[in-house]
């Protein structure tokens, strides 16, 4: 549809929303209905949505950010009783779940003749429970949990489709809290005791060793868009490290950023390079470079209201934050500002901490959660309804 289409279809809508307001109009003067006030509104209305279902496909292209369905938790998926700590997508097309239980499970997502998600192996072998997987380069997955226990997964050489565990990595005796893979494919194990390690692969020998250990505190970790490691953990405190591969090798801490915000329990890398805190208040904050200088808060976002879990990239107008009882929020760009954010639609349906996310596709997500519960949200389409609330608002544009 041209411009000029486009102007007239909006001119043809307004006009039978003004023959709306008369028939109500006689309503109001007379104070009974004509009678043949319903077939009129019926033939008015039929014809509003005529128009409307050619608008839609229109508006939804001149304007993603405002017409837009609506996130609903779709499936639960049952099964599970204990404290589900991460999902990672696998090679393979399965889920692996990490958390309380004396293991890791391997999910298979539902398909054409089986459409419920199934538990297609559990692998045990662990003396804790595990917090963190991380898919690293050459298709294994990194997992780490309480105590220090970190262990490599692989494929199944002799069964396709199972996993087995490949490696102990030992020299590590603290929670690992999370797990980020760094440019040259070392992964850097965080934790919240004061100790993070760089681990490596050796070729040579096979196996995963610790190429350098530090004491910090990383509750969170992000890789910069420059290849810096960021570092946040309790108190608010921000580690900013670099690289000295002239230096043995060896991250360095190059700056030290605090007072921003309390303790730090979340954290996102936004597509312009700014970076998503989000904490045990409820509070959000963006930080970012105006000048080159250090980091510096460039907006704060209030309205949350509980401890913030994780933060999901769904799109580039859109991150999904996960909270304590079940508290799911959509966090927006604004179209009036430029690279501000709003807090948008809740999602209900969902009852426990969430502590788990995963982006299956555009239009699905993967919740888990406290006491085994695990969801999938789906992105449901635009209503004709829905449009006809947005109007008002396209016609000020």
């Amino acid at each position: 549809m041209d411009d000029q289409g486009l102007k007239e279809t909006i001119i043809n809508f307004e006009d039978l929303m003004r023959e709306v307001e008369m028939l109500f109009g006689q309503l109001n003067d007379t104070g009974y209905l004509p009678p043949d006030f319903e077939e009129k509104m019926r033939a008015v209305e039929e014809e509003q949505d005529r128009i409307l279902r050619q608008l839609l496909p229109v508006f939804e292209a001149r304007y993603p950010r405002l017409i837009k369905g609506l996130w609903e938790v779709d499936q639960e998926i049952r099964g599970f009783e204990d404290y589900i700590r991460d999902l990672l997508l696998l090679p393979t097309g399965q889920v692996l779940l990490a958390g309380s239980e004396a293991g890791v499970k391997i999910l298979l997502p539902p398909s054409v003749d089986k459409p419920q998600w199934r538990v297609q192996q559990t692998i045990t072998g662990f003396d804790n429970y595990v917090h963190a997987a991380l898919l690293v380069p050459g298709g294994d997955v990194v997992v780490g949990g309480v105590a220090g226990e970190l262990k490599v997964l692989g494929p199944d050489p002799q069964q396709q489709g199972r996993w087995v565990i490949k490696q102990n990595i030992s020299g590590i005796d603290h929670y690992v809290e999370n797990l980020l893979l760094l440019p040259n494919g070392d992964v850097l194990v965080g934790g919240i005791r004061g100790q993070v390690e760089i681990i490596r692969y050796e070729a040579s020998s096979n196996e995963w060793r610790i190429q350098q250990t530090l004491e910090l505190v990383a509750k969170v970790s992000l890789l910069l868009p420059e290849g810096k490691i960021f570092l946040a953990g309790y108190k608010g405190e921000i580690k900013i490290l670099t690289h000295h591969p002239d230096l043995n090798d060896q991250w360095q801490v190059q700056e030290t950023i605090s007072g921003k915000i309390g303790d730090i329990t979340a954290a996102l890398l936004l597509p312009e390079g700014q970076v998503l805190l989000g904490g045990s208040s409820g509070t959000i904050i963006i930080l970012g470079r105006k000048t080159g200088a250090s980091y510096e808060i460039l907006q704060e976002i209030t309205g949350f209201d509980r401890y913030i879990s994780r933060f999901l990239l769904l799109s580039h107008d859109e991150v999904l934050i996960g909270g304590s009882a079940g508290a799911i929020q959509i966090l927006s760009r604004r179209d009036d500002e430029e690279n501000t954010w709003k807090l948008g639609q809740k999602i209900r349906g969902f009852h426990q901490y969430v502590s788990a996310r995963l982006l299956l596709t555009k239009r699905e997500i993967l919740l888990g959660g406290n006491k085994g519960e695990l969801k999938t949200i789906t992105l449901k389409d635009v209503t004709l309804d829905q449009l006809k609330e947005k109007i008002p608002e396209i016609m000020k544009s």
